[in-house]
């Protein structure tokens, strides 16, 4: 059984425009400012390159909605003492 801690992961995530402008106006869009994000979940694995979160983890080592986050992007990570849950992962 592996055990995994659940956590709060502050970080930054990249803004984007899905509108037809053109070129011009894009690129002169420096000012717009990219978006804090808070997210919950479950550390499936944490290193130098990646923290990678699961929202649910089940009891014969499946998980489901993962997102996984770069770690320059990431600002703060808060672990909340004694919520870990188990997997046959």
């Amino acid at each position: 059984m592996k055990r995994f801690r659940a956590v709060e992961v502050t970080w930054i995530d990249a803004s984007s425009s899905n509108s037809w402008r053109t070129i011009a106006v894009h690129a002169e869009e420096d000012d717009v400012p990219p978006f804090l994000v808070k997210s919950l979940g479950w550390v499936l694995r944490r290193n130098s390159r990646v923290l990678i979160l699961a929202q649910s983890v089940s009891h014969n080592g499946q998980a489901m909605d993962v997102l996984t986050i770069p770690a320059g992007m990431i600002k703060r990570v808060r672990i909340f003492p004694g919520a870990s849950c188990e997997s046959d992962a």
